[in-house]
């Protein structure tokens, strides 16, 4: 559970870096070893949809947070 901005930063970070793991994963093995691949990538994906079920519980509980958020956020991150 993330209790303060803090660990807020920690948990967007730990999620940025798992989907760019998974991307990369994906795309060295999909041809490679498919049978690898299938076999690893759903402990990323369950590790991605639970940090992104505490991100989202965090800006439920803390709504403010979401403006400061996005207020750090690059131009470019906020248009795609």
């Amino acid at each position: 559970m993330i209790a303060n901005s803090q660990e807020l930063q920690i948990a967007l970070r730990s999620l940025r870096i798992l989907e760019e793991s998974l991307a990369a994963l994906r795309q060295q093995l999909s041809a490679a070893n498919p049978d690898l691949l299938a076999a690893t990538a759903p402990t990323y994906t369950q590790r991605i949809t639970a940090l992104q079920a505490e991100i989202a519980n965090y800006f439920y509980a803390h709504p403010s947070d979401v403006s400061q958020l996005a207020a750090a956020l690059p131009n470019e991150t906020l248009a795609a």
